[in-house]
């Protein structure tokens, strides 16, 4: 199994820089390429956060939903190591080929999340809730 600890101080000491991905939320993502693979480093500062987020991942992944596998995570740098599963959006996907099966793909995955019950690292939240969407 490979060491990942190297990926991870070297990024944190600003030796390895990643390209930044855009995303939804709050958390950092960068793409890195290293010894010869891609990775996603996720960069989170709720250690709580990152953790709960490696952790369903994990359980995502083990109960069979297509998500980036989770190779390392550093809780004192923040910084967890992912699995690279692909450098095009759906959207740019579709507007490049045309091809709308993996939208189908991409829902068959969001339905098969929504089927489970009891997923360590799930978040439940009120509806009522009101979220701020201030940092989009």
């Amino acid at each position: 199994m490979k060491d990942f600890s190297d990926i991870i101080s070297r990024f944190a000491d600003g030796e390895l820089r990643g390209c930044r991905i855009a995303s939804g939320s709050e958390r950092k993502f960068y793409r890195i390429d290293y010894d010869g693979a891609s990775y996603i480093i996720l960069v989170d500062e709720d250690t709580e956060g990152i953790s709960r987020y490696a952790i369903l991942l994990k359980n995502l992944y083990h109960h069979g939903v297509p998500v980036p596998r989770v190779y390392a995570i550093d809780k004192v740098e923040n910084v967890m190591v992912m699995e690279d599963i692909g450098k095009i959006s759906l959207f740019d996907w579709y507007r490049l080929s045309g091809d709308i099966e993996p939208h189908f793909r991409a829902a068959r995955a969001l339905a098969r999340i929504h089927s489970l019950d009891n997923i360590h690292g799930k978040v439940e939240m009120e509806f009522s809730t009101t979220v701020s969407y201030t940092h989009l």
